[in-house]
């Protein structure tokens, strides 16, 4: 666990892949807002992408945090799977969980946990159960991917009203609209990325809108009953995963 201090930062946490070559931070910034950043080599890949929520009957979980914990932890192990391409799969990686809670009267807060991997990262949310109100209605997720490189992607779009299936699209980074996830980047220097989630399990799909340049945030697919997402008690979200590779193959 390294721990950092910078000007625009107030306070982060930070986890290494077992090589060392991908270091992901955890922090908040001087508005309060829960971030992360991610860089491969020494160099920035993903630059301060924010972290939180819009709730439909609550304010909203996006300033105005602390972090109040962190812990470390690692893991090599090896499972087998029931069917696919590889019989055994091997999960090495090093992990970072940081608790944000809010300074208000409520202290609404949530873990983001974080594992590096040789081949990319992943992190997702955990809530708390809370005694004061057992049900979370989440009106939108609003997780950041800002790349802070610019470079090409293949995706296919999302959120057409008459069809889900679509053609892939090969544009530059910054002509991207919102696109369903896998989505996979080059970025000009040939780093090879491909955005998905993991563990969809009682929660909406997610889908990734590009907001300016090469920053992008998570909009959730929607749902018939106002809220995209209901859960009564403690609950996590899917795993935001990005694989990273030198190549296409990789």
């Amino acid at each position: 666990l390294v721990l950092l201090l910078c000007a625009s930062v107030a306070h982060a946490g930070s986890v290494a892949s077992p090589d060392g070559r991908i270091v992901a931070t955890l922090a908040i910034d001087n508005e309060g807002k829960a971030i992360y950043s991610v860089t491969l080599d020494g160099a920035p890949l993903l630059a301060e992408s924010v972290l939180g929520f819009n709730l439909t009957d609550e304010d909203p979980l996006r300033r105005n945090f602390a972090i109040v914990a962190e812990t470390a932890d690692s893991a090599d192990t090896r499972w087998e799977q029931p069917w696919g391409e590889r019989q055994w799969v091997v999960d090495r990686h090093n992990e970072l969980a940081v608790t944000f809670r809010q300074q208000d009267p409520a202290a609404r807060e949530f873990t983001v946990r974080m594992r590096v991997f040789d081949d990319g990262f992943g992190f997702r949310y955990e809530f708390p159960g809370r005694a004061d109100k057992p049900e979370t209605r989440i009106a939108e997720e609003l997780t950041e991917f800002n790349f802070a490189r610019n470079g090409s992607a293949w995706w296919v779009q999302a959120g057409d009203w008459n069809r889900y299936e679509q053609i892939y699209q090969h544009t530059a980074i910054e002509a991207m609209a919102t696109a369903h996830t896998p989505v996979t980047f080059r970025l000009d220097d040939g780093t090879h990325l491909a955005i998905h989630e993991a563990a969809l399990v009682d929660y909406s799909a997610m889908w990734l809108q590009r907001l300016t340049g090469t920053r992008f945030r998570t909009t959730l697919s929607p749902s018939s009953r106002g809220p995209k997402v209901v859960r009564t008690g403690a609950f996590t979200t899917p795993w935001r995963s990005i694989r990273i590779a030198a190549d296409a193959a990789g």
